[in-house]
């Protein structure tokens, strides 16, 4: 099968560029979705740091409202006042914060729960009426579980495996904060009553105690993380929290039955209150890495998306270059049908030739190359001619201007003799055409030195100031002749020699000067400045030559 030129060049050129444009948008596409996602687990965990604090504070406010309850309101009320305008300032945080991005289902049912906390408070301090496990669990526990319900959907946006792992490690550490309060606070109000645990309080303690024990150091891959867990928890500090939380959960486990609890409610809530200041901190330390990943992450992105974009602005590009490229070809063809009839004419020859094949193309080439052999033995024919003719204006200019300098010479001689007027007018005829002749003759020499390569740059020392004004003095006649003012400044600091082809810059003079009085009305004005130009090299000089008239206006 013959393919035509045409559909060639879409098969080598424009398709696999089609092909790259739709890679490219499919690239681009993901990119841009991946960028977005760094973007979002960055707001993520702004607003995990918001959450985590109210749920902080929240959780504080619910274990020192259980010390108050059970004692009837003798333990805890002042501490539980200065909570209490904690917790109103975390709230106030998360309200402007989200109030600022939007909120979502769970943050609306949040802010609805929080807006309860007045009521909720004022039952407390009446002291009457009171359902623990309603404000308990149902309220200020449910309100930490949607926060930590919310804080898990971290984990849920899918970037790399580093993220994802992190992201996991760090809820079930967000997990184990929660539920270790809600253990620290639930025992709290027992052992504040000074009652033996039932069996529906060891069973509450028995499914709460379960939950906090679900981040694992050993499961945790980032190492800059595990490192600084690993020594919080293998401090000396760290050890004696642990022992502590230990040593008490045995104690209550030893006297639950009898109700003669050898903790006291205060001590219990210290100690517990430093293990879950040491799960916080953890928690601090995985954000930490976290957020350096992300950003990592996001740097990443945005490299891939901008390359992204080049790639796809670049296939743009192409595509473009490529369907302006095959129409231009397509016109190519037709302009070269249209010529391609002289071409014959100088290859001598004629066939019928398809442009739009290959086969076309190459019997075409060949009637091209068989025109240049023609056109190329027609040019060694003009370059023969062109060098006879230089060789004849240079032999021809060398010979004429022989003759010529003898009748200057004699001319000048009979200038010098005894004439009258007439015949001096004569000879001053004589002169003058046979000036005009010699510079004639000299201008058909220079000519023919240029053709033949053979003009050559004379350096000679010569006095600028001397030279300019010989010939500045050549025209002055001419110019007063036509009552032309003609007035010149020469440099005074051109007063050493310099070396250069004196005669043909006074050439390039004279022949300014030669057209400005020819082309300057009567009465007119022409100004000559000639002027060393500063700031060269030692060993250089640069001149500055201008000529001005007024022309014949």
């Amino acid at each position: 099968m013959k393919l035509k030129m045409q559909n060639t060049l879409k098969i080598i050129g424009l398709y696999p560029i089609i092909i790259l444009f739709i890679f490219s948008s499919y690239f681009l596409y993901l990119s841009y979705n991946q960028y977005n996602k760094a973007i979002f687990i960055e707001s993520k965990l702004k607003s995990t740091a918001v959450l985590e604090n109210l749920s902080n504070e929240i959780a504080k406010e619910r274990g020192l409202s259980s010390t108050f309850i059970a004692s009837n309101g003798h333990i805890s009320k002042e501490e539980l006042a200065k909570q209490r305008l904690i917790v109103n300032s975390s709230m106030k945080k998360f309200y402007m914060y989200y109030k600022k991005r939007g909120s979502d289902q769970r943050i609306k049912q949040i802010i609805n729960q929080l807006n309860q906390i007045g009521n909720v408070r004022s039952k407390i301090d009446s002291l009457k009426d009171i359902d623990f496990n309603n404000i308990f669990f149902s309220y200020y526990s449910k309100i930490n579980n949607n926060i930590l319900a919310e804080l898990k959907t971290l984990k849920d946006i899918v970037t790399n495996s580093d993220i994802v792992s992190l992201s996991s490690s760090l809820i079930a550490n967000m997990n184990d904060v929660e539920y270790n309060s809600q253990e620290r606070d639930f025992i709290s109000k027992i052992i504040t009553e000074y009652v033996p645990f039932s069996g529906k309080d060891i069973k509450t303690w028995l499914s709460i105690s379960g939950k906090t024990n679900t981040f694992s150091l050993e499961q945790l891959k980032d190492p800059v993380s595990k490192m600084r867990i690993s020594t919080l928890y293998h401090s000396k500090a760290g050890k004696k929290i642990l022992n502590d939380v230990f040593d008490a959960k045995k104690d209550l486990i030893m006297s639950a039955q009898s109700g003669e609890y050898l903790i006291d409610p205060t001590l219990w809530f210290n100690i517990m209150s430093k293990k879950i200041a040491m799960l916080q901190k953890s928690s601090k330390y995985m954000q930490s890495s976290l957020l350096e990943d992300v950003k990592l992450y996001k740097n990443q992105n945005i490299g891939q998306l901008i390359s992204a974009g080049i790639t796809w602005l670049t296939s743009i590009v192409f595509m473009f270059l490529g369907v302006m490229l095959s129409r231009q070809f397509k016109k190519n063809i037709e302009g070269l049908e249209g010529i391609f009839k002289k071409v014959e004419e100088l290859a001598e020859t004629k066939e019928d030739v398809d442009f739009s094949t290959s086969e076309g193309m190459s019997k075409a080439y060949n009637i091209i190359n068989q025109a240049i052999d023609n056109i190329a033995k027609e040019k060694d024919s003009a370059k023969e001619a062109s060098a006879a003719k230089s060789i004849f204006l240079a032999n021809m200019s060398h010979e004429i201007r022989t003759p010529l300098n003898g009748i200057v010479g004699f001319t000048e001689l009979l200038k010098g003799t005894d004439l009258d007027d007439e015949k001096r007018e004569f000879v001053d005829v004589i002169e003058k055409s046979s000036e005009n002749l010699l510079a004639i003759i000299n201008n058909i020499l220079d000519l023919s030195k240029v053709e033949s390569n053979k003009v050559e740059i004379d350096e000679i020392l010569f006095s600028p100031i001397e030279e300019f004004e010989n010939a500045l003095e050549v025209y002055g006649p001419k110019a007063a002749e036509k009552g032309i003012h003609l007035s010149a400044y020469i440099d005074p600091n051109l007063n050493k020699y310099i070396k250069g082809d004196v005669t043909k810059i006074k050439e390039v003079l004279i022949n300014l000067l030669s057209n400005a009085v020819k082309f300057t009305k009567e009465n007119g004005y022409i100004t000559t400045e000639i002027k060393k130009i500063d700031g060269m090299p030692e060993g250089k000089t640069k001149i500055y030559f201008s000529v001005q008239d007024t022309g014949m206006v």
